[in-house]
């Protein structure tokens, strides 16, 4: 109940985001406050990373106090035989988790590198983008890195093209740079399916359809499954909302991204025409982009009891962007509704 509670709570930044940015002074302010701490949580993911295991655990263990697990917190990629490289888990308890952070905040910081009105300096967003970068690679959650390619795509199909040249030469160096080779052979296994995670998550989605078979409509709910033979996880949004709240919840979850965007899309002239909005707002929506990309790999974007910062970070996103919306159309608007009782007033008048 207090889980199911946080999340409620958590979708109620939406309205309260939209009422408190009052002007694009305010919420570039935000933008450029979420980038900065972003980039400090994906610094503090690098540090961890490079100190001795030991040392980076008994730092870990000393956050038990605020409910973070005691024990056995350092993540590796592994196969059924050996453990291989460790990923980088920040403070988020799970690698996927921050890299799903870490890609929102990546997405927010793109358009600034390239932006004449950038919410911070364009070197320090430069700089900022290139610690959430690496972070991210090291957390080595494939699932975010392509949300984080769509999310790029997404900028440069609407503003600025340069960022595929930039993004095919990354490809080409990893291709190529001996230290990211056992990366890419990792996605060439996830690809091919033939890695034990991807396998994994193979038989997830199957169990996970099969839930959803028997109960279509309104899921499970959030206590557990009434089967003995049924279980809740599997790494995709998409059905960890369809087995938890069934067809009906997954339909009102992706109404809801549906109504942000067309609430946008309404906006758009108005949005270009606006310096100060133009790259926030579109930082803002490539975050959801990439977020309803990483959705079909992971399940850390809508899992009420693990990963609810994660989750909150999506609303965040989600509220600013409907903000940035609003506030470039606002001259418009009040324009339109000035118009509006000019009309009504005057009509009283002839008769």
């Amino acid at each position: 109940l207090r889980n199911v509670i946080e999340m409620v709570l958590s979708l109620m930044l939406i309205p309260v985001l939209v009422d408190i940015m009052r002007d694009a002074r305010a919420l570039r302010r935000a933008v450029a406050a979420l980038i900065v701490l972003g980039a400090l949580a994906g610094a503090i993911g690098i540090g961890l990373w490079l100190l001795p295991d030991p040392t980076a655990e008994a730092i870990l263990n000393r956050l038990g106090r605020l409910g973070y697990p005691v024990g056995g917190v350092i993540r590796y990629r592994e196969t059924s035989a050996t453990l291989l490289n460790e990923r980088a888990i920040g403070t988020w308890i799970d690698p996927n988790a921050f890299g799903g952070f870490l890609m929102m905040v990546g997405a927010l910081a793109a358009p600034q590198v390239f932006s004449r009105q950038p919410v911070i300096d364009r070197r320090l967003a430069t700089a900022l983008l290139g610690v959430i970068g690496l972070a991210l690679f090291l957390t080595d959650s494939r699932g975010s890195m392509i949300a984080l390619g769509s999310a790029f795509v997404f900028i440069a199909a609407l503003r600025y093209r340069k960022l595929l040249v930039i993004m095919v030469l990354i490809g080409m160096l990893m291709l190529f740079m001996p230290f990211t080779q056992r990366y890419v052979e990792k996605f060439e296994a996830g690809i091919r399916g033939e890695d034990v995670e991807t396998q994994m998550r193979f038989g997830e989605y199957q169990d996970a359809l099969k839930l959803i078979g028997r109960y279509p409509i309104i899921g499970v709910g959030f206590s557990g499954t009434p089967a003995i033979d049924l279980y809740l996880g599997v790494a995709s949004t998409y059905l960890t909302i369809a087995s938890h709240a069934g067809i009906v919840g997954l339909a009102g979850y992706l109404l809801l991204y549906a109504s942000v965007f067309a609430y946008s899309w309404q906006r758009y002239a108005y949005i270009k025409r606006s310096a100060a909005l133009t790259d926030v707002w579109l930082g803002l929506a490539a975050a959801l982009v990439g977020v309803l990309v990483g959705g079909i790999f992971d399940h850390f974007y809508f899992k009420i009891d693990l990963f609810h910062a994660t989750m909150t970070a999506e609303w965040i996103v989600m509220g600013l962007m409907v903000a940035a919306a609003r506030l470039a159309a606002e001259p418009a608007d009040q324009r339109q509704n000035a118009s509006g009782r000019a009309s009504s007033t005057a009509v009283p008048d002839a008769l």
